[in-house]
């Protein structure tokens, strides 16, 4: 099976016996208010539990991002990411 990296993009080869399990990690698309934005980081804040995040910005989404303006952004095993994943 091949699949493709979510923040590298690198392609990567499983090779596993049929009967084998591979484990999938869980996405979770959230939403946030970009609370303040200060070079290329984002201060957001999470509507559903309120907490305070510092992320990097990509450079794809770098004119895209306001101040005050509600975003997703996506958290894949307790990392979070404002990049936007197809």
């Amino acid at each position: 099976m091949d699949a493709l990296g979510l923040f590298d993009n690198r392609r990567r080869s499983i090779v596993k016996p049929g009967d084998n399990s591979v484990d999938v990690p869980i996405l979770e698309k959230k939403r946030c208010q970009v609370v303040s934005i200060t070079g290329s980081k984002a201060q957001i804040m999470d509507m559903g539990d309120f907490s305070v995040y510092e992320l990097d910005i990509p450079e794809e989404r770098r004119e895209k991002i306001k101040q005050g303006e509600e975003i997703d952004y996506f958290e894949i095993e307790g990392v979070k990411t404002l990049k936007e994943l197809k």
